[in-house]
């Protein structure tokens, strides 16, 4: 399950940006999806940082992205995969500038 997920309010194309998703411990990938692009990250990802807290049950996943268009308030989702991918869940709204 996706707890929370946390993306700038503003960001600079090409400017690396971080993401912070939270999710529950029991997941395996983190997927952000934007108007029909998707990535998928891995926990052994090159631009994700892990954090897990075993007593709280909870895995925080920071993602460093970089924004490649100009937008004026993109909402971004982010689904989680255990066993299966879940529902998109949790958003974050971004607005990319030059």
């Amino acid at each position: 399950t996706v707890i929370s997920v946390a993306g700038p309010a503003t960001a600079v194309v090409g400017a690396e940006s971080t993401i912070t998703v939270v999710t529950t411990n029991d997941v395996s990938r983190v997927r952000l999806n934007n108007d029909g692009k998707t990535v998928t990250y891995l926990k052994t990802s090159n631009n994700v940082a892990i954090v897990e807290d075993a007593a709280a049950g909870t895995i925080t996943w920071t993602i460093t992205y970089r924004f490649g268009t100009i937008s004026d308030g993109q909402v971004w989702f982010a689904q989680c995969r255990g066993s299966s991918w879940s529902a998109l869940e949790k958003s974050f709204t971004v607005n990319v500038t030059e």
